[in-house]
């Protein structure tokens, strides 16, 4: 039985797995930021909690996206959360912000998740 939910936890929490997409070692870092200096938007974002199973969720249903589509076609959100991640044995720092418009970056590489009507559906929480 202990080992059940270990295994269950193991999944839900550190690995998820999704086609060719690994995701592992997920940490929290900072919840419920903004980026307004404003009291009431400093309250509001306090709320903005995201769990490991969220972000790991928000990876895998969300899609590749550019600084001009998310300009254009996306309200950026003064709430946020960053941690980092593996993705595919690749270390990343992340900001993910209230709306689905996610940033993550390595050492060698950056880019743009953004999660759109359906994703939000399947990821509680983000937008």
């Amino acid at each position: 039985m202990k080992k059940f939910f270990f295994l269950l936890f193991a999944s839900l929490y550190s690995v998820h797995c999704f086609s060719d997409v690994l995701i592992t070692d997920i940490n929290i870092l900072t919840q419920g930021n903004s980026i307004e200096e404003s009291v009431e938007v400093i309250e509001m974002c306090k709320t903005f909690h995201l769990t490991k199973e969220q972000v790991a969720d928000y990876v895998l249903e969300s899609r590749l996206s550019n600084e001009r589509e998310v300009h254009d076609d996306y309200n950026i959100f003064p709430c946020n959360s960053t941690g980092t991640m593996k993705i595919n044995g690749e270390f990343f720092s992340w900001i993910i912000r209230a709306g689905g418009v996610g940033n993550f970056e390595s050492k060698d590489r950056r880019f743009v998740r953004v999660c759109d009507e359906a994703c939000c559906k399947k990821v509680k929480g983000i937008c």
